[in-house]
């Protein structure tokens, strides 16, 4: 590491510091330290400036989507969960406050490199939750080529899937229906997702894509409809064999492409960096994605049937091995019992 910095410190002829972004709150990173962790020293990292931006952990992520989705679907489904007593208000600004932080992050690394034109390096506590959020925004703001639909599928694949966020652990994709209950679940790339679409609110000629597409990629990550979000890293996409038995999601964009495009989109107005401030204190509620489905009537259903009864039908509608065919139930049989 050390050398690492050494080699980036002496390839900037611009600015001659390295800036680190430590995505946990210092807190954190001291308790790190007891256990042969921490943070970068001085000490030890020459021409080094370190700057924490605390953006939450996986719990306090999920417990906050945990609290919007049942402030905009209060009646969908009977849960124990604290947070049913939330009001729409109250969630949303614990959400938002979530998004603030990644977001802020993300625009002081698009500072550091554009503006003060150093070298950063971005980190949190694994490197695939918080680094992927900051990292990846942080490009989308600096290049334009990532603002394109084909640029924002690559910048997804190289700093989503190819450095290993673990979509399968994060979503809780598992044979066992009880993995639906895993500490390790959060709405992480949710987040990402949200985040762009709040850049594109403020900067709607700047993206080439449009919402729809957004949507579009959310509801094939969380359906598990192509194969691209499947596994927690690309060795274990590779050792199932993912490219050859599923379709890439990529390429249905890529052949309905003029279903994403947008219609405010000018690339010429934003030919480099988003310089525009952005307006932190006034991020707004996406209701093209929490509230589609709000005029639909819902039964009142129980948290642990709708589990098991997702993971049933998967069971009955899945291929025969061998057959290439669907098995059906048996007739009288019921799929839910």
């Amino acid at each position: 590491d050390e050398q690492l910095f050494e080699i980036l410190f002496k390839l900037n002829c611009h600015n001659r510091r390295v800036s680190v972004l430590d995505t946990r709150p210092k807190l954190n990173a001291s308790v790190n330290r007891f256990m042969g962790g921490g943070s970068e020293s001085s000490k030890y990292y020459k021409h080094m400036d370190i700057e924490f931006h605390p953006i939450e952990n996986i719990h306090k992520v999920r417990d906050g989507w945990k609290a919007l989705r049942l402030a905009c679907f209060p009646t969908v489904v009977i849960t124990k969960e604290k947070h049913r007593n939330h009001s729409l208000e109250e969630a949303l600004r614990q959400w938002h406050d979530l998004l603030r932080t990644m977001i802020a992050a993300a625009f002081r690394v698009k500072d550091l490199i554009d503006v003060e034109k150093g070298s950063v390096v971005v980190h949190c506590s694994d490197g695939w939750d918080r680094t992927a959020q900051v990292v990846a925004l942080s490009q989308l703001l600096l290049d334009p080529g990532y603002r394109t639909i084909r640029g924002f599928c690559r910048l997804i694949e190289k700093e989503w899937c190819s450095y290993g966020h673990q979509f399968a652990l994060r979503e809780g994709f598992d044979k066992e229906p009880s993995n639906y209950k895993n500490a390790q679940r959060s709405p992480i790339f949710l987040q990402f997702i949200e985040a762009t679409w709040q850049v594109m609110c403020a900067f709607p000629a700047a993206l080439e894509f449009n919402e729809f597409f957004l949507i579009f990629l959310l509801d094939s990550f969380h359906g598990g409809s192509y194969g691209t979000f499947l596994g927690n890293h690309q060795r274990a996409r590779e050792s199932a064999h993912v490219a050859s038995k599923t379709k890439s999601v990529w390429e249905f964009v890529e052949l309905n492409r003029n279903l994403f495009v947008s219609s405010s989109f000018d690339g010429s107005r934003y030919t480099a960096s988003i310089h525009t401030p952005f307006d932190f204190d006034h991020l707004k509620f996406w209701t093209g994605y929490w509230s589609r489905w709000k005029n639909i009537s819902y039964p009142l259903l129980d948290e642990d049937r709708v589990q098991h009864l997702f993971f049933g039908l998967n069971e009955i509608i899945s291929l025969e091995k061998g057959s290439g065919r669907r098995t059906r139930p048996r007739s009288g049989s019921d799929p839910t019992s």
